[in-house]
């Protein structure tokens, strides 16, 4: 039987904001990786496929959602894989200001 995939990396352009879940997401057994910039990410996954990716909305540079789609820097195109997409922030009530009502 194949191994599960555990790997899930945390972006966000706050370090301690990535590393605070990958620490906790670690000790709950998972390889988290934590990055502080997007760029760094994407170069992570032409090494490293995570079964999972935890993105902050909005960073300097890039959005979460140009995780979404083709990356045509990393691999081929023959080569495609499927990763699940978490899209968060912590400053949710700048963006859903009836969120926390």
């Amino acid at each position: 039987m194949p191994e599960t995939n555990r790997v899930v990396f945390v972006v966000d352009d706050e370090a301690v904001i990535a590393e605070t879940p990958a620490i906790i997401l670690n000790q709950a057994g998972f390889q988290a990786i934590a990055f502080d910039h997007p760029e760094k990410a994407i170069a992570a996954l032409a090494e490293l496929i995570p079964a999972l990716l935890i993105s902050d909305v909005m960073m300097p540079g890039m959005k979460s959602s140009e995780f979404e789609g083709p990356q045509p820097n990393i691999r081929p195109p023959q080569h495609t894989f499927r990763v699940h997409l978490i899209k968060w922030t912590p400053r949710a009530n700048l963006y859903s200001p009836n969120l926390l009502r």
